[in-house]
């Protein structure tokens, strides 16, 4: 991939904070972190300043500003009861005065009670968001890939209707340096959508640790949104040069979509 402009990495690694990329930019920030892991120490710094706008510290006032204050209310208090005193006001004023009392009152607190919802709502959004433990919709579809011949398994977790889900890998062999593994959607070639020569689409690239594990949010491409134009979510390993070139055979994959409609017909 080549080198973007520092003004367009801020400008992706801002909208993956703020949860407002397109497909093609989630895909596009996908593969920089990839290739250049150090940009989430970007998007963790820029978090803190959000968390930060959100929760500003609470800071008491400098001690002869906050005598200033005092001393400014105290004033306008005795102006106020020596207005009173010569208006004749009483301790229970006009119904009119009583009336926008309550009424500014009741604005100040649906002020504050609007204040704190919204809050509350910036925070639920951010815990569902970034918490991948947490279920992200009621409609999300999970994949399950595995092979005949191999304990290791991969869940593929699309969230709702939405082009992010999690990828969970579990016991599959660690690869030498040069190769890695490769995830594709397969729609094949009767689909408005732009797929290799077999049909699939580049889904993400990946390494396993030494257990054989890996998990992490990836985006996922269009069809996605239209499940039933998928015909099988598999991995193979690819050369870490070139991954899109597609030249490896199926290691683990979901069962054939169309031919389980051929057979259950």
């Amino acid at each position: 991939m080549s080198t973007l402009p520092p003004e367009c990495e801020q400008l992706l690694i801002s909208g993956y904070v703020l949860g407002n990329l397109s497909p093609a930019e989630g895909l596009l920030f996908a593969e920089m972190v990839r290739e250049n892991p150090q940009l989430m120490e970007q998007v963790a710094v820029m978090q803190q300043a959000l968390d930060l706008a959100y929760t500003p510290p609470e800071l008491d006032p400098p001690a002869p500003l906050r005598d200033r204050i005092l001393a400014a209310a105290n004033a306008q208090n005795n102006k106020t009861k020596a207005v009173n005193q010569v208006n004749n006001v009483t301790a229970t004023t006009s119904p009119k005065s009583n009336l926008s009392k309550i009424l500014g009152a009741i604005a100040l607190v649906t002020i504050t009670i609007l204040g704190v919802a919204n809050y509350r709502l910036w925070q639920t959004v951010k815990t569902v968001k970034t918490d991948p433990d947490l279920p992200q919709s009621q409609n999300s579809n999970t994949y399950l890939l595995k092979g005949e011949d191999l304990s290791g398994t991969a869940k593929l977790i699309v969230h709702g209707n939405q082009l992010d889900a999690t990828l969970i890998v579990q016991n599959l062999p660690t690869l030498p340096p040069e190769k890695v593994y490769a995830l594709w959607t397969v729609v094949g070639k009767e689909v408005p959508y732009t797929t290799d020569d077999k049909g699939a689409i580049l889904t993400a690239v990946f390494q396993v640790d030494e257990a054989g594990n890996f998990t992490r949010e990836i985006a996922v491409p269009q069809p996605h949104l239209e499940p039933r134009t998928i015909n099988k979510v598999a991995i193979t390993v690819e050369n870490q040069s070139a991954p899109q070139a597609h030249t490896g055979s199926i290691f683990i994959s979901t069962e054939d979509r169309k031919v389980n409609e051929l057979m259950i017909n």
